[in-house]
């Protein structure tokens, strides 16, 4: 995907390979921690230590976290209709994953 940043600049984030180990070890931690769209100061910590422990870049991080909005995105909207309920969901998730990838505690 390409994202258009506010300076006018364009930036493209290279897609999250399957057979990335890496990536899928910290997509499948990232799911767990906004499972219930929540998240703690010690679950932005360790997110932050899996990060450093796998190596992961800030494009490979932010791969993994359009991934995870992606499939949500094509879940949401696979019957052709998105209810009130789902919205507030992806708005949500669009919260966590934000502050996931700013790395806030």
């Amino acid at each position: 995907p390409t994202a258009e940043l506010a300076d006018g600049a364009s930036h493209v984030f290279p897609p999250v390979q399957e057979e990335n180990r890496e990536q899928a070890e910290y997509q499948h931690l990232v799911l767990e921690v906004i499972a219930d769209m929540q998240l703690t100061d010690e679950e932005m910590k360790n997110l932050a230590a899996a990060r450093q422990r796998l190596g992961l870049s800030d494009d490979e991080v932010r791969g993994v976290l359009y991934k995870v909005l992606a499939d949500f995105l094509e879940t949401m909207t696979a019957d052709g209709m998105v209810t009130k309920d789902e919205m507030t969901l992806l708005k949500e998730l669009n919260t966590c994953l934000h502050r996931i990838g700013e790395g806030r505690i």
